[in-house]
């Protein structure tokens, strides 16, 4: 079927008119990427969705604990996304329904009128290898009980009574904070709708998984979607939160848990170091408690020493780059941001090509290698060219050798694979 070249038409598909932040945050950024164009909102008459007391007790305290807090199950108004809205009854009775793609951010099963209305069906995400359809329960399992992995994926349901996951990973679970795991997670699962939305275009036939009929899963996803924890797992959650708190403190007032700077300045006219590294001799540069400073690059202009690097807030885990001056007598200026967007950047590669100076940073969450350029040394940077695109490229790495430029990366074959896969 031939789509519009913005991408699918696509209505969504909404207990009320609250919808959860990161379902607000997926639907934005599907629709900043061209892949979906929304045109109707259905509303089911559900109650708005309510977060479990003990998970939002949960979230918060571990936000507090690691410095990041979870926003992603605050309520956002539909009209965020667009102002008209439809009832159930109201759009299943009307005559004109120009959607491709229905997408179910219910968090229950879509009701069958509504999957036979669809012309390429309904999409829904998942968070269970058993489908269940509730996401505040994401990760909360693997926290309790120390699992390694978590489970994402997207499960398409056409009118034939036709099931396929279009996309599923699973990403590891770090232990430690829950609110940090959630946040990478959040986009990672952005990406992996991408890559669902685009294998539904180039095929919009969906083949029968096993003999699960409809009806036979929304028996099991209603069941699933009622759920709440235990008296047995809240104390559980307690009690891994407090030692975290015992282990914050310990870390707080007998030791720093932070990446930090290590420089050193060296002899001009030496381009090496002698003999093993003494890190004693080097001066350590800490960031703020909230964020870490990463990927260092040096770089002298004029008589000007800078460092180049990532700067990562724990609050958005999304990193940025910056940039400092530092003094041969240790002390430096406060730290710039150069370049900001709206995917991460981190690994700034900065270098000099005819008296002018570039800068390749890692853009592989963005699908490209991208080139700046310096238009006033050091801090101001603007876009000069996309270099590669469709590419997931992380650490690009630019050398001349014997006249020919080398980029030397890590290539990610699927975005959203975790270290496990």
């Amino acid at each position: 079927m031939a789509h519009p070249p913005h991408g699918f038409t696509v209505g969504l598909i909404v207990g009320s008119t609250a919808i959860w932040r990161w379902q607000y945050q997926l639907i934005q950024s599907l629709s900043e990427w061209g892949v979906i164009d929304v045109r109707e909102i259905i509303v089911l008459g559900l109650p708005d969705f309510k977060l479990d007391k003990s998970i939002s007790m949960l979230h918060y305290l571990d936000g507090k604990i690691f410095s990041s807090p979870v926003n992603a199950f605050e309520l956002v108004d539909t009209s965020e996304i667009q102002s008209d809205v439809n009832s159930y009854n109201e759009f299943v009775s009307a005559e004109k329904k120009n959607v491709d793609v229905l997408i179910n951010l219910s968090e229950v099963v879509a009701p069958k009128d509504l999957i036979l209305i669809a012309r390429l069906g309904v999409l829904s995400p998942v968070f269970s290898e058993e489908r269940d359809f509730n996401s505040q329960y994401l990760g909360i399992d693997q926290y309790l009980n120390k699992h390694k992995q978590v489970y994402l994926s997207v499960l398409a349901q056409n009118a034939a009574g036709q099931e396929k996951l279009l996309a599923t990973a699973k990403p590891s679970f770090d232990s430690g904070s829950l609110s940090r795991n959630l946040s990478q997670y959040w986009i990672w699962f952005a990406y992996l709708w991408k890559q669902s939305i685009d294998a539904l275009a180039e095929n919009t036939d969906i083949a029968v998984l096993g003999s699960d009929a409809l009806s036979q899963s929304e028996t099991r996803l209603n069941q699933l979607t009622n759920k709440s924890l235990s008296i047995s797992q809240t104390v559980t959650s307690l009690f891994r939160s407090s030692g975290h708190v015992k282990q914050k403190l310990q870390q707080k007032y007998l030791n720093t848990e932070q990446w930090v700077l290590l420089l050193k300045h060296l002899n001009k006219d030496s381009a090496s170091v002698d003999g093993a590294l003494k890190f004693s001799e080097y001066l350590e540069l800490s960031p703020p408690t909230d964020c870490f400073w990463a990927d260092p690059f040096a770089f002298s202009k004029d008589g000007h020493d800078c460092i180049f690097f990532e700067e990562l807030p724990f609050a958005t885990e999304r990193g940025h780059l910056s940039c400092m001056e530092v003094f041969a007598d240790g002390s430096h200026s406060d730290p710039k941001i150069i370049i900001q967007e709206t995917h991460h950047l981190s690994y700034p590669n900065v270098f000099e090509y005819e008296a002018e100076q570039y800068l390749i940073p890692e853009s592989g969450d963005n699908g490209t290698v991208d080139l700046y350029r310096c238009t006033e040394f050091p801090y101001c940077w603007e876009h000069h060219k996309t270099l590669i695109k469709n590419i997931h490229a992380y650490d690009s790495t630019l050398i001349e050798y014997h006249g020919r430029w080398w980029l030397f990366a890590t290539v990610v074959p699927e975005l959203g694979l975790s270290g496990c896969e």
